[in-house]
């Protein structure tokens, strides 16, 4: 298989999505849909990361403790409502995660880190 970092388009679309990302590149990625948190494991590039919350109290995405998230193009981090909030937080409590976004969209107020 070969991928096209910059202009590929991944969508997980399931009940926990989990995106394995090993360090690598990747063009459009999405994880929406299910109906718990999501998981992103690995330091990544990507030019484009989405999250889309659900009518769900479980809604969230955890990102690797330590770890560097770079968004070349835009984060967009979608809640469902003021009840089905999305959280937005490190794999481990009270360790950070970095976040480096060129541009990002948030829907207030329904998205806590």
């Amino acid at each position: 298989m070969t991928l096209n970092a910059t202009s590929s388009s991944i969508k997980c679309p399931m009940q926990i999505p989990t995106f394995a990302g090993g360090g690598l590149s990747f063009g459009s990625v999405t994880l929406d849909g299910g109906s718990g948190g999501a998981t992103v494991t690995g330091s990544n590039t990507f030019v484009n990361f989405t999250r889309i919350a659900v009518a769900n109290t479980s809604n969230g995405v955890n990102f690797p403790a330590g770890g560097t998230q770079t968004i070349t193009g835009t984060l967009t981090l979608t809640g469902n409502s003021a009840l089905n909030t999305l959280l937005v937080q490190s794999s481990t409590v009270g360790t950070a995660t970095t976040l480096n976004a060129a541009a990002v969209s948030l829907s207030t107020p329904v998205v806590d880190f």
